[in-house]
């Protein structure tokens, strides 16, 4: 197949919810966490800091205590006896629930190196590199993929620079792909079927593929915005012209991957393409295509400051390209709301995108009310509530610069999101 890279402590002060009950990285199952929890005590207060803050943010706990157990997992003693001790899977662990800890609580500073969440991402990536040389294999594949698409997202959103996804691929030490599925509601399914065997490694190179060229596209938006700020002022018209070059490019071989991977027997791409595919074949084609529709919509809107603003060739047949895929976001989140999928947070995003990037006041709406229902449900923090007020910010002010004669499309929703206090790190914890 081708690729492209390739019961823990007797505590009566602690909270502590089962990882089923809160958020379960699902190729580390219940009795490795508590396993690990228990030779190495700052892991359980890593759980208990996730878990506490997931009640907190339901009313039922205060920050505070979540906050008590974030820094004693960050400072309980413990001896290291041997370099394996520094990259142990109770250190690992720790500092992802760490940093899944830091982004779900609300960041207003930017998106320095000095952020919690930027540093814990730093010591995984260093972790990560010093077990794939002792061990060859991580055993917690399915970690390393949502660490992977944690940073995308992240990069994304204006903040870091995606050195993690970056390494991991220059190192190849991308996971098999099969450990891209959440052990979470799969386990029942059981192994895969024949059907399952033939068409699964095709969805999922599918999907490591979208998810490798976003990546990219998240780094170099980072780059244009960091020389654009480092400017102080408009670039020159040469400088636009690179960039603008650049992204054409970056576009191009986004969706020539897509065209030349999508797979014939899915039919005609459109949001009923999975339908009659088995529950984890569905999953992942979806899953797929929502991260590429959002990652074609913001290379064509969020690159750089002002980019809506350059006149492009073929403006209006990419103006009409740009709803469809804005529609074709909104069908598929609706069906999932339908199915009650609320688990599905990688929706949040694409939504985003989706009610930004189009120009139909209803569209926008619907986009909105969509995300409504998803923050209501599922979420650890509140990421997906600063979205939706994020988005509800962007609307209001594009109606405004329209009703005063101007564009919409000098709305830049990254700067509006500095400008409010509504950056978040990831959209959908």
């Amino acid at each position: 197949m081708p690729t492209e890279h390739r019961d823990i402590f007797d505590t009566t002060d602690d909270v502590y919810l089962s990882p089923e009950e809160v958020f379960v990285p699902p190729s580390a199952t219940t009795a490795v966490f508590k396993a690990e929890a228990a030779r190495f005590p700052p892991l359980h207060y890593a759980m208990c800091a996730i878990s506490t803050l997931n009640l907190a943010y339901r009313g039922q706990q205060s920050l505070e205590q979540a906050l008590q157990h974030y820094h004693r997992a960050l400072s309980t003693v413990t001896t290291a006896t041997t370099p394996d001790d520094l990259i142990s899977d109770g250190v690992f662990l720790r500092h992802f629930l760490l940093f899944v800890y830091d982004t779900c609580v609300p960041t207003d500073t930017g998106s320095g190196d000095d952020e919690m969440w930027a540093q814990h991402l730093n010591h995984l990536r260093q972790i990560a590199v010093q077990r794939h040389d002792r061990l060859a294999t991580e055993p917690y594949g399915y970690i390393m993929w949502s660490i992977c698409e944690l940073d995308m997202y992240a990069c994304l959103l204006g903040n870091g620079s995606c050195e993690f996804f970056r390494t991991i691929v220059q190192l190849s030490m991308l996971p098999p792909l099969e450990h891209q599925l959440p052990r979470v509601g799969f386990a029942a399914a059981g192994p895969f079927s024949p059907d399952e065997m033939r068409i699964m490694p095709t969805l999922l190179h599918l999907n490591q593929g979208v998810l490798i060229h976003t990546a990219k596209l998240a780094q170099v938006a980072q780059q244009y915005r960091a020389e654009h700020a480092a400017r102080r002022a408009s670039a020159s018209p040469g400088t636009y012209a690179r960039w603008q070059a650049k992204v054409s490019q970056a576009q191009s071989e986004l969706v020539g991957f897509w065209n030349r991977s999508w797979p014939e027997f899915l039919g005609p791409e459109a949001p009923q393409a999975g339908y009659s595919l088995p529950h984890r074949a569905r999953y992942t084609v979806e899953h797929a295509m929502y991260i590429y529709q959002a990652a074609v919509l913001y290379v064509r809107t969020t690159m750089f400051p002002g980019q809506r603003l350059i006149p492009i060739a073929n403006q209006a047949d990419i103006h009409i390209d740009t709803e469809r895929r804005c529609q074709f976001i909104l069908t598929m989140a609706s069906a999932d709301l339908e199915r009650g999928l609320m688990e599905r947070r990688h929706i949040v995003f694409p939504l985003l995108m989706a009610g930004f990037a189009t120009t139909q006041p209803d569209a926008k709406i619907q986009a909105i009310n969509i995300m409504t229902a998803f923050q209501r449900e599922g979420s650890i923090g509140q990421n997906t509530h600063r979205t939706r007020q994020l988005l509800v910010a962007v609307c209001e002010e594009q109606g405004a610069v329209v009703s005063a004669g101007g564009r919409m499309e000098q709305v830049e929703w990254l700067a509006l999101a500095k400008e409010r206090g509504l950056s978040v790190v990831n959209c959908g914890l």
